[in-house]
This record gives structure tokens, sequence and C-alpha cells, in this order.
């Protein structure tokens, strides 16, 4: 199996490799090459978790991360990932799709949801609170929305911040 690569098609898997520290086993993440010496190979490949690159009905993950499975999935949809690895769409037409979208929020319901987590009393939202929360708290504040909202969490507490000093 040594001559043939292999590819991660499962979330992640261990897979045992050589690093500068000698031979270890090593936390890989979908879409990670596997070396073909790896002991646990054959047991990554019959539980599904590996695909030869090129090979089988998935033919390994494409540059989003996708198996091909996943992708024909998608009917033509431009594929993706978002930022905490959610597999999403853009829709190459522009128009979003008809049907029952119960799971699509638009923007005002996540507004929306983003406000009910608000402290009453106007004060700044907790630190752990998300992104859209501090948004939401700054637009109260008289900001504009547009740009808050390009802005990580991070720079909106240390915005709060100075508008409380």
């Amino acid at each position: 199996m040594s001559d043939t690569t292999y590819q991660i098609v499962g979330e992640c898997a261990y897979v045992s490799t050589d690093t500068p520290s000698g031979r270890t086993r090593v936390l890989m993440y979908k879409g990670a090459l596997v070396p073909g010496n790896a002991p646990e190979l054959k047991h990554l490949l019959d539980s599904g978790l590996v695909v030869k690159v090129g090979g089988g009905e998935t033919g390994g993950v494409n540059a989003d991360g996708l198996t091909a499975t996943e992708a024909d999935d998608l009917d033509g949809d431009a594929p993706r990932r978002d930022s905490d690895g959610v597999l999403t769409s853009t829709y190459s037409s522009g128009e979003q799709p008809t049907g029952d979208q119960s799971g699509a929020d638009s923007t005002d319901t996540k507004r929306a949801a983003a406000q009910a987590k608000l402290p009453k009393d106007g004060s700044a939202p907790h630190p752990n609170a998300g992104q859209p929360v501090w948004v939401e708290w700054h637009v109260a504040q008289g900001g504009n929305y547009d740009d808050l909202a390009k802005q990580d969490k991070a720079d909106l507490v240390k915005l709060a911040q100075q508008r409380q000093q």
C-alpha cells in the first residue's frame, strides 16, 4: 500500500507518521494526505475514513474539503464551508431555493436572536457573548450595523471598553 496516496474523507483520524521527533500518532483532518505505510491504513480504509486518491466512488476530497458525493449533493451550487467548518452553499444563480427553508435563517432572524441575548439593563454583554451580540449592542449605542458586522469580536470588545472610559 505504500506507493499509493490516500486521503482522509472523514472529519478526522489519528494516523501514525514520521515526524522530526520520530514515528508518532498525529490527528489529521479531512483532506489530509495519509502515508501509505501507516500501520492503521487498512482499518481506516475499512471504516471509510480514508480513500485512495482518485479511486473508489469518492475519489478523495476537493479543495473545499468535500467528497465528490457531498459536492454532487449540492446540485451545482458552489460548495464551501464557513469559519466553523459547517457545510454551506452559495447559490450560483443568486436566487435562494424555494420550498421549505426552515433551516435557513435570514439576517433579520439572526439579528433578532442576537438582540434577545443583550442584557435587559442596557449594559455591555458578557465577554463570552458571541460577535453578533456585541454587534447588536454597539448598534443599540448608535453604531452602524454594516460597519460593525465586519469587525471581529475582539475589536468590538475593545471598542466597548473605550466607550466606557
